[in-house]
């Protein structure tokens, strides 16, 4: 269905063949969530909540608190109707377990060193 050329299908399939499963936290919480070949519903199809992207969660780590990503039971303070509510939750369950059983402790540091840097600081270094 696609309007790629044969050889242009051929190169991506190939392609996808030489990508690794995320395994890292910083993978894993880089992983964008829309349309993402990782993150599928039952019937093996990507997902995009456009209500979602607007509010700005888009990726796995808009979804990481205390360290995890957060449960079915837990709100998002950005959800505020209740239809952003019921598609965050959606996109939760579809996530894999195996990440939901990841520690992002060392994401958190990492978000925090980035903060920290300025171009003053950079500049400063490079003296």
């Amino acid at each position: 269905m696609s309007k790629l050329s044969e050889f242009n299908k051929e190169m991506l399939n190939c392609l996808d063949d030489f990508l690794e499963y995320p395994k890292s936290s910083t993978e894993i919480g880089n992983q964008y969530l829309w349309n993402n070949d990782n993150i599928k519903t039952p019937n093996r199809k990507t997902i995009e909540y456009i209500l979602l992207k607007k509010i700005g969660i888009n990726y796995v780590k808009d979804l990481i608190f205390e360290n995890k990503i957060m449960t079915l039971g837990q709100s998002h303070p950005k959800c505020k109707t209740s239809l952003e509510k019921f598609n965050l939750k959606s996109v939760i369950k579809l996530i894999p377990s195996s990440w939901k059983q990841n520690n992002f402790s060392d994401l958190s540091e990492n978000v925090n060193c980035l903060e920290e840097i300025t171009s003053k600081k950079i500049y400063i270094k490079q003296k």
